[in-house]
């Protein structure tokens, strides 16, 4: 009976222990210094992505295909540089020829400053599992080919979120739903995002440690907790975001603070996703040499 008492103990006390490991590699990986990077490198990465967004949509859209797709990104821009990107847009993308040519020139800005966050990302994740990281040059190619897959997905995703509601209004015209199923079915387009972002956290899982390919039960913890944690951080930042006056302490550069601190967050959360995967594998090599498992080495 002891014996039992014990295990059920310490499976009681294994999350605790879990919780209280990773701490410890995020404080010994510099995770938070890491999350820093991440944040600096994607602001860099916002406006040509942005304009490849829009470049892209100009092509084939409406004349107010600006104005929706840059109002749906707004929040993550300073009013000046939002107004900047759409009066630049617009006079680049005023034909098809022009539009064809900047969006060409911005699939290669945006995809080469994209890769410089996917290589901090891939950095923390070596630290994370132990493993040295790639050489400069084939870190570099793989960054960009993680970053072309990113923009891909983003793209789609971007697309689904500007196009859906649309496209529902008009299906529920056709079809007459009522008020409360259009708005059900519109809600359902929130999953979307929710969907891209957990595949793009496995697919960096699985494909940005070096030398290593984890199966996909190994790496699901981490994942759920960092697309957990981030749908937890978002509502509470917003409600802290609500009750603080930014632009009082701030002025005019309250919305670039906002920005840096939500993709520092951000990058915090997919950073703490990777040490619980991290502390999870230690664990499992430490139980198949017999050995508890080593504490984190620090960066």
């Amino acid at each position: 009976m002891r014996r039992g008492r014990g295990r059920l103990v310490g499976a009681a006390k294994a999350p605790f222990r879990l919780v209280r490991d990773t701490f410890h590699r995020v404080i010994a990986h510099n995770a938070t210094g890491a999350a820093s990077q991440f944040a600096y490198n994607a602001v860099l990465a916002t406006v040509p992505f942005l304009f490849v967004l829009v470049s892209a949509f100009g092509i084939a859209g409406s004349a107010g295909t600006y104005d929706r797709l840059i109002g749906t990104f707004g929040n993550a821009i300073p009013p000046a540089l939002q107004e900047l990107l759409r009066s630049s847009v617009k006079s680049a993308t005023r034909n098809s020829n022009n539009a064809a040519i900047f969006l060409a020139i911005g699939v290669v800005a945006a995809i080469y400053v994209t890769s410089n966050v996917i290589s901090t990302l891939m950095s923390a994740l070596d630290k994370a599992y132990g493993v040295p990281s790639r050489p400069w040059f084939r870190g570099k190619m793989v960054a960009i080919g993680f970053a072309a897959a990113t923009s891909v997905l983003v793209a789609v995703t971007t697309l689904a979120l500007v196009v859906g509601p649309r496209l529902i209004d008009a299906v529920a015209d056709y079809v007459g739903l009522s008020g409360t199923a259009r708005d059900l079915a519109k809600d359902s387009v929130f999953p979307i995002g929710v969907a891209a972002l957990v595949a793009f956290t496995l697919l960096l899982y699985r494909y940005g440690t070096n030398g290593l390919r984890p199966r996909l039960p190994t790496i699901l913890p981490g994942a759920l907790v960092a697309v957990g944690g981030w749908l937890g951080m978002t509502q509470a930042f917003r409600a802290y975001v609500d009750h603080f006056s930014y632009g009082t302490v701030y002025g005019s550069l309250a919305t670039v603070v906002v920005y840096l601190l939500f993709l520092y967050l951000t990058g915090l959360m997919l950073l703490i996703g990777a040490e619980v995967n991290g502390e999870l594998a230690s664990r499992r090599a430490a139980r198949r040499a017999g050995q508890e498992p080593l504490p984190p080495a620090a960066a």
